[in-house]
Parts: structure tokens; sequence; C-alpha cells
């Protein structure tokens, strides 16, 4: 089922997302997991009626393409031109 996430709190290598429906997840910071395959891949069952996704959102989500190694990690993005050291 596919949601509309609220916020996100890192903890670690742990996020804890929270839907528009009031939801809460926890999710490993992993591209090989199987939420993030079917993220990349574009699968799911059925939108949540009850986070009220609005269409233009679901056709961004269908258009956008992943690349590999983009968006991967759950750290913040540095600045441009700087480098985040790996901790």
């Amino acid at each position: 089922m596919l949601h509309g996430v609220r916020s996100v709190e890192v903890h670690g290598g742990l996020a804890r997302l929270t839907t528009h429906c009031g939801k809460t997840f926890l999710a490993r910071d992993s591209r090989n997991s199987r939420a993030a395959r079917w993220l990349r891949n574009k699968w799911y069952e059925e939108v949540c009626g009850a986070c009220g996704l609005p269409e233009w959102k679901l056709k961004k989500y269908a258009a956008t393409r992943f690349r590999r190694h983009q968006g991967s990690l759950l750290r913040e993005a540095a600045p441009e031109g700087k480098t985040i050291p790996e901790e």
C-alpha cells in the first residue's frame, strides 16, 4: 500500500516514518530491502485512501526515475561542492 509520508526521524541506521493517516513504520537504511526495491520499481497494490494522496503527486511519483545510488542513504545532503565525512 502506498502512503503519503508526513515526517521522517532518523535514528542511526533506522528511520521512523509517520504517514498522513497516522501510521508509524520503522525502516532500515538499506538499498537492498524489499520496500526500497518496490519503491524504485513503482510496485504497489493500491493507494491508502486515508492518506488522501492527490492525483498530481501520484503522477509525479510515476514519472520519477531513480538513478543508481541517488538518495540511497538517510544522511542529510551536503551543500554544493562539499562532502559529508563517513561516520
